[in-house]
């Protein structure tokens, strides 16, 4: 059997490199045709646009192979009603409503901070774990707590160990124990108390978890819903106004840490000015 393939022929023989001709009657046999047609698929394959020698689709895979699909982020196990009245915020907003004073002031000092829930999220990783989050009373953290005390160390620092008799040492020793203090503080403050992921899977409750309707979500056991974080924490103790946020899982360690500082640093403050004005009504 033979088929007639002039474009084969014309192809072949501009690459000068076959040596296949075709039979007395100018036609060609079923196998030289195959052996044609493999090499024109061969040579196709091979050829690109610059003249190297690549297979066909393998630029095109490397591309997609190199672009990594989107990461999701996490969605957190915040206030149901939270979210509801963000939506009539946002919606209140596109129509020009007035804001209320307190939403200004935290707008103002928050205004590059992703809320969640109750908290401010200032920085977070791509899946949205936040890396750096501000709890609902930070005015109080920041505008009472800490003024208080850098005051009263400022305070014993400049009258008592400045301009009193009391040796180098001692005043290096109460400085780094005020840094101390202040560190963890912003540990405590600053740090996520363990806001949990929401969970709606009904094989969790099955697994011993709790649904918890304020969050829309379950919940493992020891997680609490904090009225003030708007979220649910794992390991959740209670909500400190004097850190402004709420006490869980994660920034338990610095909690304690931070009480234990700050009490030697006040021990330590009475301690040095109860010396001090002993030591100058003996002078007198």
């Amino acid at each position: 059997m033979t088929i007639e393939i002039n474009a084969l022929e014309k192809s072949n023989s501009n690459d000068g490199t076959s040596n296949i001709e075709p039979n007395s009657s100018g036609a060609y046999t079923e196998e030289t045709t195959n052996m044609l047609i493999s090499k024109e698929s061969e040579t196709i394959v091979n050829e690109t646009v610059d003249g190297t020698t690549s297979p066909i689709g393998t630029e095109s895979m490397e591309m997609e192979s190199s672009v990594s699909p989107p990461q999701l982020k996490k969605e957190y196990a915040i206030s149901v009603r939270w979210e509801e009245e963000m939506e009539e915020y946002k919606a209140k907003r596109r129509n020009s409503m007035p804001k209320t004073s307190l939403s200004g002031f935290h707008t103002f000092f928050c205004c590059c901070a992703k809320r969640l829930g109750g908290m401010y999220s200032l920085i977070e990783k791509a899946d949205g774990t936040p890396l750096i989050i501000l709890g609902p009373c930070w005015p109080c953290c920041s505008f009472v707590t800490l003024p208080l005390i850098l005051g009263i160390a400022g305070l014993v620092s400049f009258f008592f160990l400045y301009h009193g008799s009391f040796p180098i040492w001692l005043a290096i020793l109460y400085l780094a124990m005020v840094g101390l203090t202040l560190c963890a503080l912003s540990c405590v403050s600053c740090r996520n108390p363990g806001i949990l992921e929401r969970v709606t899977d009904e094989e969790a409750g099955q697994g011993g978890w709790y649904w918890n309707e304020q969050a829309g979500s379950f919940r493992p056991r020891g997680a609490m819903y904090c009225r003030e974080c708007k979220a649910l924490i794992e390991e959740y103790d209670h909500f400190c106004p004097w850190t402004g946020t709420g006490i869980g899982r994660m920034n338990m360690g610095a909690f304690k840490f931070f009480v234990v500082c700050v009490n030697l640093t006040c021990y330590f403050s009475i301690g040095i000015v109860s010396y001090g004005i002993i030591t100058n009504m003996k002078d007198f």
